[in-house]
């Protein structure tokens, strides 16, 4: 009951902005496009020709729904042992910085 009439007597909107969080298990955190193109699976993508400066950039502006600039990235471990052909070595998995933002 007490929850029913706090929420009833906050005004729309009060709350402020959503927070910038990270889903659980995105163990690298919240990272700008230049930290990601640090990341030594994202580097090795590049040096071996698997994707492209204009490919990584497009993929993330596709993700970034809040279009701040920052994606959650998980490593993976299991990709590591993936069989090469599959290319899962070269890749984290990719969310965008705000829960509320994704469609």
């Amino acid at each position: 009951m007490a929850v029913t009439l706090l929420a009833a007597a906050t005004p729309a909107g009060a709350a402020g902005p959503p927070e910038k969080t990270c889903p659980p298990g995105f163990n690298l955190g919240a990272l700008s496009l230049e930290q990601r193109l640090q990341l030594p699976k994202v580097q090795a993508a590049l040096e071996d020709g698997i994707v492209t400066l204009e490919q990584i950039k497009a993929g993330a502006a596709a993700i970034d729904k809040n279009g701040n600039g920052l994606l959650c990235v998980q490593d993976i471990p299991q990709a590591n042992n993936a069989a090469p052909a599959a290319g899962f070595e070269y890749f984290y998995n990719l969310s965008d910085d705000n829960a509320a933002a994704r469609r």
